[in-house]
């Protein structure tokens, strides 16, 4: 988990953040943090520099603007398969990238809510500030072992207004109703992970991306962070 942590606060760092329901735009300015990429490579030429510099004194370089911010950024769901199957060093990876999104979340000052489930929904954890070890242990300990459902924990999440991450090894196929349930009352974006098995042709229908992680490494990690933050 501290190295997942750890990498996952750095890509939070280097990114800017495009959250739910904001517009970007391009307007002239001297913002030297919310510089356009032309304009930084534009300090590498020294004729280019010159002219940088006499746009900035006269607030003439371009920067990106961020309107409709609202700082209620909405929820963050987790979907964590907990079956039979996920049961060893897939339970310990998935719960570490967890943990570590937890982590990210909270500091954007976003709700962290993890449903547990197997072939039903087991727990929904609700954080909205940073858990103490023993939360965190605890959370790290508990497992259920039954067989693998995805409509209730789906269903259930989408109750909640924000992002869904969905971490599983299992297949299971879902009905059309509940596929075009989905797609109608969908707030934010679904991020489906599938460990060691390819997404159902439902789960792919339902998910703004779908990737499927072959090692459970520090490498794939990095991959669904990229992919989420």
């Amino acid at each position: 988990m501290g190295k997942f942590k750890k990498m996952a606060l750095r890509k939070q760092k280097t990114k800017i953040k495009h959250f739910n329901g904001e517009k970007h735009d391009i307007k002239y300015g001297s913002d030297l943090s919310k510089l356009l990429i032309t304009e930084v490579k534009n300090l590498s030429d020294e004729c280019l520099y010159v002219d940088f510099l006499k746009r900035f004194s006269e607030h003439k370089l371009l920067n990106y603007e961020i309107l409709n911010h609202d700082d209620t950024k909405g929820d963050f769901i987790v979907c964590l398969d907990l079956s039979g199957s996920m049961r060893g060093a897939k339970e310990i990876w998935a719960k570490a990238i967890a943990l570590s999104l937890l982590e990210i979340q909270l500091r954007d000052k976003k709700r962290f809510i993890c449903i547990l489930f197997d072939d039903d929904i087991r727990e929904i954890r609700i954080f909205d500030k940073k858990p103490c070890s023993e939360e965190i242990i605890e959370f790290a300990s508990v497992f259920f072992g039954g067989g693998t459902n995805f409509e209730k924990p789906i269903k259930k999440a989408l109750t909640f207004n924000g992002d869904i991450v969905f971490i599983t090894d299992g297949e299971c196929d879902m009905h059309r109703e509940f596929i075009m349930y989905v797609e109608e009352v969908k707030k934010g974006k679904i991020f489906t992970f599938c460990i060691n098995t390819k997404p159902t042709v439902s789960l792919k229908r339902i998910s703004d991306s779908v990737i499927t992680i072959h090692q459970l490494t520090s490498r794939s990690a990095e991959e669904l962070f990229d992919t989420i933050i």
